[in-house]
């Protein structure tokens, strides 16, 4: 009688770890097709560049800047892309 308890706990125990793990991977699926790099990423790349090139910290002020700062680091050693601060907007 006990063996077959085991048998039962034994199914039970795969279909619903099977079930959890379905679930954590349509929601993993889900999560990386609404938050690509596409989302904000080159904000925050371009937020922390302009923080080192310019000084000004007026870029995207509602996250911390050193984060920003850390991540944009090698563009600002390895890349240094072209960043124009004479458009009217900059100056706005």
């Amino acid at each position: 009688m006990r063996l077959h308890g085991l048998k039962l706990l034994s199914r039970n125990y795969w279909l619903w770890a099977s079930l959890l793990l379905a679930t954590l991977a349509i929601t993993l699926i889900i999560s990386a097709r609404r938050e690509t790099a596409t989302w904000d990423e080159p904000v925050h790349l371009t937020a922390g560049y302009s923080y080192w090139t310019t000084g000004s910290y007026r870029m995207n002020p509602e996250h911390p800047a050193l984060a920003k700062m850390l991540c944009a680091l090698p563009l600002y050693f390895f890349h240094r892309p072209n960043l124009d601060t004479n458009t009217p907007e900059w100056k706005q």
